[in-house]
C-alpha cells in the first residue's frame, strides 16, 4: 500500500503540487494538515495554505502554525484575515501582538479594535497595550462618536491608576525634602528693598554664603504688589502683566515711605507699611508657589 506522505513529498518535488495537495485532501491530521499546507506554499497558494496552518493550530494550539498562518495572510495583502486567525487563536491577548491593532487598522476595522480596548480596559485591573491603543487613537481622531465616552471615562480612570502609587509616595517624598531644605537652608533671609526692583537670599548652611532666591532664573524682581478681589497677592509682576486693568497693581511705592499716602483696592486701603509687608512675604516664593492674580490700581 502506497504511503500518501510519500507520495505527496514526491508530487511536490516532481513540481506537481496539485497533486501532492489531492493526495492527502482527506487527511484533517496535523501532520495531513501541515504536509499539504507545505505543498500549497511551493505551488504558490498562500490563502489556501494559510488557512491549513490555522486549522493545524487550532488542532494543537500550536503557536508555530499560528505564526505561519498569520505572517502568509499579512503577505498576501488579507489584514481582516489575519486580524481573525488572531483573535480565534489568541483571544482577547492576541492585542498584545502589535500586529493585530496594525491588522485592523489596514482591514478599516477600528471600532473592532477600540471595542476590544475597552472590553480588556473594563475587564482587567489594568492594560498597557489597551490604553496606549486608545489613547494613539483618540490623538489620530479615530474613535467612533459612539465610543468616545466610553474611551474617555477609561482613560480618566487608568490616569487616576497610574498616579496612586506616585500620590501614595509623595507626602512623604514632600516631608523628607522639606526636612532636608530646612535642615540645609538656616532660617535668616534678607530682602533688599528697591524703588524698582528687589533681591531675596536665604542662608545656606553648606555653602556658608547666601543663596539669591531666583524668579524666573532672575535674582531680581519688580517691586510691585498686583491685589486681586478676592485678597490674593502677587509680588513681583511686571512687563505686559501690569497693563491688565482688571486688577489693582501697586508700584514705586517705597518713594513714599513715611508719608501718609494709601492705596484704595479690594481689600479696602493699604498704607505704605502694609504694602512693605506684601514685598517682604517675596520669601514665601521659597516654601510655596504664588498665585498669579493682578488688580486695578487707585489712590
Amino acid at each position: 500500500m502506497t504511503n500518501p506522505y510519500r507520495a505527496a513529498r514526491l508530487y511536490r518535488e516532481s513540481g506537481q503540487f496539485g497533486q501532492a495537495e489531492r493526495v492527502l485532501h482527506d487527511d484533517d491530521s496535523y501532520e495531513g494538515l501541515t504536509t499539504r499546507a507545505a505543498s500549497l506554499t511551493v505551488g504558490g497558494d498562500l490563502l489556501a495554505a494559510a488557512r491549513l496552518h490555522e486549522a493545524a493550530a487550532r488542532l494543537h494550539q500550536d503557536a508555530g502554525q499560528t505564526e505561519e498562518a498569520v505572517a502568509m495572510y499579512i503577505q498576501i495583502g488579507e489584514p481582516a484575515e489575519a486580524a481573525r486567525c488572531l483573535l480565534r487563536l489568541r483571544g482577547d491577548e492576541a492585542l498584545e501582538d502589535p500586529r493585530l491593532a496594525e491588522c485592523l487598522r489596514r482591514a478599516d476595522d477600528v471600532d473592532q479594535l477600540v471595542r476590544l480596548c475597552l472590553r480588556i480596559c473594563w475587564e482587567a485591573t489594568s492594560s498597557t497595550r489597551a490604553i496606549h491603543e486608545l489613547l494613539q487613537l483618540r490623538a489620530e481622531g479615530l474613535i467612533p462618536p459612539a465610543l468616545e465616552s466610553d474611551v474617555a471615562a477609561v482613560l480618566v480612570a487608568a490616569e487616576g491608576e497610574r498616579r496612586r502609587p506616585f500620590e501614595a509616595r509623595a507626602a512623604a517624598w514632600a516631608t523628607r525634602a522639606r526636612a532636608e531644605i530646612d535642615a540645609r537652608f538656616a532660617r535668616i533671609w534678607g530682602l533688599d528693598l528697591g524703588t524698582t526692583t528687589c533681591a531675596v537670599a536665604i542662608y545656606d548652611t553648606q555653602t556658608g554664603r547666601p543663596a539669591p532666591c531666583l524668579w524666573k532664573g532672575n535674582p531680581l524682581f519688580a517691586s510691585t504688589l498686583s491685589v486681586g478681589v478676592k485678597g490674593d497677592e502677587l509680588v513681583g509682576l511686571s512687563g505686559e502683566g501690569i497693563l491688565d486693568e482688571r486688577w489693582a497693581h501697586l508700584r514705586g511705592s517705597k518713594r513714599y515711605m513715611g508719608t501718609r499716602r494709601r492705596y484704595k483696592d479690594g481689600l479696602g486701603k493699604l498704607g505704605q507699611a502694609r504694602i512693605i509687608y506684601f514685598l517682604s512675604r517675596w520669601k514665601e516664593a521659597w516654601d510655596t508657589r504664588m498665585n498669579f492674580l493682578f488688580g486695578e490700581e487707585t489712590s
